[in-house]
């Protein structure tokens, strides 16, 4: 168990690291549930959702209302814009996760 939280050592190569694997995992699972997805995987992807990918799901909520609002004011925009908005609040909700989950192991023992 020691060695697990080791890696927490290094902050930054583990929340690009997480990132990355979580955007990517959650932009397939979105995909899957948008172009339909077997019963078997149902139970799969709900997991991750709500576990590890949580923060990616929640960015790209937070950025398609931030979608909404640029092009009301902007008119219709290039979807590059969209991917980058869901990326920048995503590594920012992963970044904060990461902090929040550190934070929360080194408290553990004080409660």
């Amino acid at each position: 168990m020691a060695r697990i939280w080791t890696r927490f050592q290094s902050p930054e190569i583990d929340i690009g690291v997480w990132w990355l694997v979580g955007f990517m995992v959650t932009a397939v699972v979105f995909a899957l549930g948008d172009f339909g997805i077997p019963g078997w995987i149902d139970a799969f992807c709900i997991l991750w959702v709500y576990t590890a990918g949580l923060p990616t799901a929640l960015a790209f909520i937070v950025a398609t209302a931030i979608y909404g609002v640029l092009v009301t004011f902007f008119g219709e925009l290039p979807f590059v814009v969209f991917a980058i908005c869901v990326a920048a609040v995503s590594l920012a909700a992963h970044g904060a996760a990461f902090f929040l989950l550190v934070w929360w192991k080194t408290n553990w023992r004080t409660r």
